[in-house]
């Protein structure tokens, strides 16, 4: 991938978070959209479904065609980032401040598994 193609990239993907943050109600009682802890954003492989883990314990799905939210779907942990498993209808997700890998089941919406991780010792 070329440096510029790359940067185009992060900057679509960087203004497509802000404007889902922008969709988004404010917490109750909040001035701000501080509620949205959005730190990344995912495409499903098909292209049907955009993916933003919310580091207050869930991920909202939208779909893309509509561009609308279907669904919050809870998790344990932090997540921050996501990624989609090849070939199965899974997600790897990956949490902030959690020693662990949440894999989620895409056809459920619910997690199947937790890796264990840790970081240098």
């Amino acid at each position: 991938m070329s440096s510029n193609l790359l940067k185009a990239s992060i900057i679509f993907s960087y203004s497509i978070s802000q404007a889902i943050c922008a969709a988004l109600p404010a917490a109750p009682g909040s001035p701000r959209r501080s509620r949205m802890a959005a730190r990344s954003i995912a495409l499903s492989p098909d292209g049907s479904g955009l993916y933003v883990p919310q580091g207050e314990k869930s991920i909202n799905v939208f779909d893309t065609e509509q561009g609308a939210l279907t669904g919050t779907y809870p998790l344990n942990g932090s997540p921050c980032g996501l990624l989609f498993h090849p070939s199965r209808p899974l997600a790897f997700v990956f949490n902030d401040a959690d020693p662990f890998i949440t894999v989620w089941n895409l056809q459920t919406y619910e997690a199947s598994d937790e890796i264990p991780v840790s970081g240098p010792q």
